[in-house]
């Protein structure tokens, strides 16, 4: 996810923002110390891992639930929607205005007709 160094430079609120809002996880430790949210920000995805593996917390999705996921990917259509849909839903990072039925309708019309 990210590196100490990446972590490092960024500002307490930034951490804080990152861990609380973003993630859902506290500080190890003192919030009032940087160290605390990096640590936690760096732990973390071990922790979730580890707990897939041992069937706790997070779990693997089972054939069907992926079956399903793979059905509903293929009725958005095109690539190109695919790929706004899939952005958007990129953890916040990438922002997409996304197109109203309206002009999605025109959109269609205007590349058939």
């Amino acid at each position: 996810m990210f590196t100490r160094t990446e972590l490092e430079v960024k500002s307490l609120r930034a951490l804080r923002d990152l861990c609380l809002i973003q993630y859902g996880i506290q500080a190890i430790g003192n919030p009032a110390d940087k160290a605390s949210y990096i640590n936690a920000l760096l732990t973390f995805p071990v922790v979730a891992c580890k707990q897939v593996s041992e069937n706790k917390g997070l779990k693997s999705p089972i054939f069907s639930q992926v079956e399903s996921t793979r059905s509903s990917t293929r009725g958005y259509g095109n690539t190109y929607t695919r790929t706004v849909c899939i952005t958007q839903s990129d953890d916040g990072r990438k922002k997409v205005r996304v197109p109203s039925a309206v002009q999605s309708r025109e959109a269609i019309w205007t590349v058939s007709g």
